[in-house]
């Protein structure tokens, strides 16, 4: 690799080819720049940024090798839901950014859906508050325990709880989770996190 690393074209060529040495040269062409803009962008904890990073990676490597991303007439290209292939208007690393806003909005719809589970996972003091104030505190908490999560938590028990997804179905979208016991026992680990914490807060709060 030269001092300077691949450019774009060789990039998407270099992937497209089968040519091994290209996922670290994209890990690295993509890292530096995230990281510099990512904590100006989104506001969640450093694993979950890295969890995004990585999500987004994978996105950006599957496009590139099935051909979304690819190499005409000498120029990077896009390739359109109805199969035009039109000159990209971005670099890799400004497209890679635009991936990642989408898994971070992903993100944000998955807290706001673990704070209505998180809700009914903790029934002796959700339903007995007897006022919308105290209501909206205890959802508060919740959403301040979700957030401090890895971003892989709130994927399993959003797919399992609020999707209703099997366990294999969720080893099939998941990557890296290996076997299907290890993904139940993930799982169990991440609600009893939320519950505990959740509860911890409430009642140190007196709610």
């Amino acid at each position: 690799m030269r001092p300077f690393g691949y450019n774009d074209k060789e990039l998407v060529v270099g992937i497209q080819n089968g040519d091994k040495g290209m996922s670290n040269a994209l890990f690295k062409h993509c890292w530096r720049y995230y990281k510099e803009r990512s904590p100006m962008m989104f506001y969640v904890d450093e694993m979950t940024r890295e969890d995004i990073f990585q999500d987004t990676l994978v996105v950006l490597w599957m496009q590139i090798e099935q051909g979304v991303i690819l190499v005409q007439d000498d120029t990077v290209c896009f390739r359109n839901k109805a199969g035009k292939v039109l000159p990209m208007v971005s670099n890799l690393r400004t497209y890679f950014m635009g991936i990642a806003k989408n898994k971070h909005r992903e993100y944000r719809r998955a807290e706001r859906k673990m704070a209505l589970l998180a809700d009914r996972e903790l029934p002796e003091r959700a339903e007995d508050a007897e006022t919308d104030d105290m209501m909206e505190t205890q959802t508060t908490i919740i959403n301040n325990c979700i957030a401090r999560m890895p971003h892989r938590c709130q994927q399993i028990l959003t797919m399992f709880y609020y999707e209703e997804l099997a366990l294999d179905d969720i080893l099939l979208r998941l990557e890296g989770m290996g076997s299907k016991d290890a993904l139940k026992t993930r799982k169990n680990k991440c609600m009893n996190t939320l519950k505990e914490n959740a509860r911890e807060l409430i009642n140190r709060y007196g709610l």
